[in-house]
């Protein structure tokens, strides 16, 4: 008998392996999820569930670069959130790490997190649902100094919503409105730049 139920279990498991090869990554994620959704308790269940949705629909891949951004993500104006990790170009040009709201659920303060490296998407910032408005450093290097000051006592190492709005000439870089703070209080960054005559648009 014992013989008899190790080999069906063995079976089993075959027929299970041979399942998860020709499931992708993303159903697997999902069928797990779903298990995990039946035991779980009330909010923990809807929150799996939003998430298995979200997943399904490729809304919860990461984002490490601004290559891993498709095209429909920029049509739709897709809103991204992340860290702002390096500041270049005269505070007009921001390095964020993507870490959206299950990131930051998961491991809210991460040790290293700050670090600038390969990870990271490059922003141009821009104007309030302006694709066309990029913000580009004035040409005096005081002005240039004085921005970048701002913007790293604004959003450097904080939290901010990107809401991305097109890319540049090069295709290389995004551009996205920047905004940062607690709602209902966030602020544009593109907004204060140019209120304080430390950037131009191009």
């Amino acid at each position: 008998g014992f013989q008899e139920a190790r080999s069906g279990l063995s079976g089993v498991m075959r027929s299970l392996s041979g399942l998860t090869e020709q499931l992708s990554l993303q159903s697997l994620a999902l069928v797990l999820a779903l298990g995990l959704s039946i035991f779980a308790p009330g909010k923990t269940r809807f929150a799996l569930v939003i998430f298995m949705a979200g997943f399904f629909a490729g809304r919860y891949r990461p984002i490490r670069t601004a290559s891993d951004v498709l095209p429909s993500d920029v049509q739709s104006r897709r809103t991204l959130e992340g860290v702002v990790v390096g500041i270049e170009d005269g505070g007009c040009m921001l390095k964020v790490r993507h870490r959206p709201w299950w990131v930051r659920w998961m491991d809210p303060a991460p040790s290293g997190f700050g670090k600038l490296d390969s990870g990271t998407i490059a922003v141009r910032v821009a104007a309030e649902d302006l694709p066309e408005a990029v913000l580009f450093p004035k040409p005096l290097a005081a002005t240039q100094k004085e921005a970048v000051a701002y913007v790293e006592e604004s959003v450097l190492r904080r939290h901010v919503r990107l809401r991305l709005l097109g890319r540049d000439s090069a295709g290389q870089h995004l551009v996205a409105s920047v905004r940062y703070g607690w709602w209902p209080f966030r602020k544009s960054l593109a907004e204060g730049l140019l209120a304080r005559g430390l950037a131009v648009v191009g």
